[in-house]
């Protein structure tokens, strides 16, 4: 008897170039909970950390980038250079320049 699998077999909706350490898709006949169970893990003036459970992962995507997109960000825009002397072109120091973290 071989160890591979059959063609017919295997689990449709698992594809075959799924690595072993990917989760196994979401069980779609299962119902979701009406609440998401959150636990604050840590919490500061600064910063939190919780763990968020049953809710779809979708949801919780979704709260990641409005978490996200809500976080004030402070960049350098537009530069102008009035003489450059260096063997760096103007455009590569400007964006270097937009590389630098700011703290608002």
């Amino acid at each position: 008897s071989s160890s591979r699998e059959r063609a017919d077999e295997r689990d449709p909706l698992v594809p075959s170039s799924m690595a072993p350490h990917h989760p196994p898709p979401m069980d779609y006949k299962k119902p979701l909970n009406d609440e998401p169970d959150v636990e604050v893990l840590h919490l500061t003036d600064e910063s939190i950390t919780f763990m968020i459970k049953d809710v779809d992962i979708s949801v919780a995507n979704s709260l990641r980038r409005v978490m996200i997109a809500e976080v004030p960000t402070l960049a350098i825009d537009l530069v102008e250079v009035q003489a450059n002397t260096s063997v760096l072109h103007d455009e590569y120091i400007a964006h270097r320049l937009g590389l630098i973290p700011l703290r608002s």
